[in-house]
C-alpha cells in the first residue's frame, strides 16, 4: 500500500480563490446596500426674485415704453407732415370759381390769399396781355384776377389737382387723365417765363374757356395748371398775329 500526500499546492489555491470569492462577494453586498443618491433639481420659477432686481425690471419696462411713445410720436409726425401731403391730392375742381373765403374754409387753408407778383409773372400768358392781370395765392392755390375781377385759378402746389391734371403727373399721362371739356388744343413755348418749360393749352371754343398745363422741359412733369373762365383774349391775339 502506498501513501499520498496531499497536493498542498491546489489547497491552497482553491483557499486563495475562495477568499478572493468572499471579498467580491462581500463589496457587491455594500454596493447592494449603499442608497444612490437623487440629483438635487433646481426649478428657476420657484427662485425668488431679489427686490432690487424687481425695480430694475420696472424700471425697464417704463423705458421701453417711454422710446416706443417717442418712435410713435416721430412716426405720426414725419406721415403727417411728409408723407401724407406727398400721396394725399386735393381735387379743387368744384373750387375753381368759388372766392377767396370759401375756398379757404372748404379746403381748410391756413391764412388768407396774398399778392403774389412772382406768381404773376409765372402765368401762362403774352406780356402784352398781362395789363390789369394780378394773382393771389394761398398754399400752391393762385386766384387770378384782371381789372380786380375774378378772372381763373391756378394750382403749382403738389398736392392738388384739378381737371384730373395733378401737379407732377407726367406729360404722356395728361390726355389721358384730364376732364376738361375742350374742342381745341395748341401748345407755346413759353419762353418769356421759362425756355425750359412748354405750356399746353385745352379750349372749349363753346364756352370760351381755357385750361393751360405747363410741362418742365427737363423732368417732364405737370408743373402748373392755370384755368381761365373765358380765355378768347389769348386766343383772339394769337388768331390775329397768325393772319
Amino acid at each position: 500500500m502506498e501513501l499520498k500526500l496531499k497536493d498542498d499546492t491546489k489547497n491552497e489555491s482553491r483557499d486563495n480563490q475562495s477568499d478572493a470569492q468572499f471579498i467580491q462577494n462581500d463589496v457587491y453586498g455594500r454596493m447592494q446596500n449603499t442608497t444612490t443618491p437623487k440629483p438635487v433639481v433646481i426649478r428657476f420659477d420657484e427662485v425668488p426674485i431679489p427686490v432690487e432686481s424687481r425695480k430694475n425690471t420696472h424700471v425697464g419696462i417704463i423705458i421701453r415704453v417711454f422710446v416706443f411713445i417717442i418712435f410713435a410720436t416721430i412716426l405720426m409726425t414725419v406721415y403727417k407732415n411728409v408723407i401724407k401731403p406727398n400721396f394725399t391730392t386735393t381735387d379743387i375742381t368744384d373750387y375753381v370759381k368759388s372766392d377767396e373765403s370759401t375756398i379757404v374754409k372748404q379746403l381748410k387753408l391756413s391764412g388768407s390769399f396774398e399778392p403774389d407778383s412772382a406768381w404773376c409773372s409765372r402765368l401762362p400768358i403774352f406780356s402784352n396781355l398781362s395789363g390789369g392781370i394780378t394773382v393771389k395765392s394761398n398754399s400752391g392755390i393762385g386766384i387770378i384776377y384782371k381789372n380786380n375781377k375774378q378772372f381763373g385759378i391756378a394750382i403749382d402746389g403738389k398736392n392738388y389737382k384739378v381737371f384730373g391734371v395733378k401737379i407732377g403727373d407726367p406729360e404722356y399721362d395728361v390726355a389721358d387723365n384730364i376732364t376738361f371739356p375742350y374742342d381745341n388744343e395748341f401748345s407755346i413755348l413759353n419762353d418769356l417765363m421759362d425756355t425750359r418749360s412748354m405750356s399746353t393749352y385745352y379750349q372749349n371754343t363753346k364756352t370760351n374757356e381755357l385750361l393751360a398745363v405747363t410741362v418742365n422741359g427737363n423732368s417732364n412733369r405737370v408743373v402748373a395748371v392755370t384755368y381761365f373762365y373765358d380765355g378768347r383774349f389769348l386766343t383772339n391775339t394769337l388768331d390775329d398775329s397768325s393772319e
